[in-house]
């Protein structure tokens, strides 16, 4: 749980951070450059990392996309940034 729904037919700038911590705590989300506040309900990662289950972005499970969702811009990284 993040913050509010963001407002509909707008552009927003999101952000997922993660520290590799296997804690929950080391995921980050930030909108338009400011962190937003998360509720971590369990603070750690069971098991391990990796699935043969596809990464999904625009949809909640197979065959639930999200009306009206548009991204532009989507990078992925698998190391740590700088500033």
């Amino acid at each position: 749980v993040t913050r509010d729904p963001l407002e509909a037919d707008k552009w927003h700038h999101v952000l997922v951070t993660y520290d590799g911590s296997r804690k929950a705590a080391g995921v980050q989300i930030y909108v338009n450059g400011e962190p937003q506040p998360t509720a971590v309900q369990t603070d750690s990662l069971q098991g391990d990392i990796h699935t043969d289950v596809p990464l999904r972005i625009g949809a909640r499970s197979a065959g639930q996309s999200l009306p009206g969702l548009a991204m532009q811009d989507l990078r992925i990284y698998r190391r740590l940034l700088s500033a």
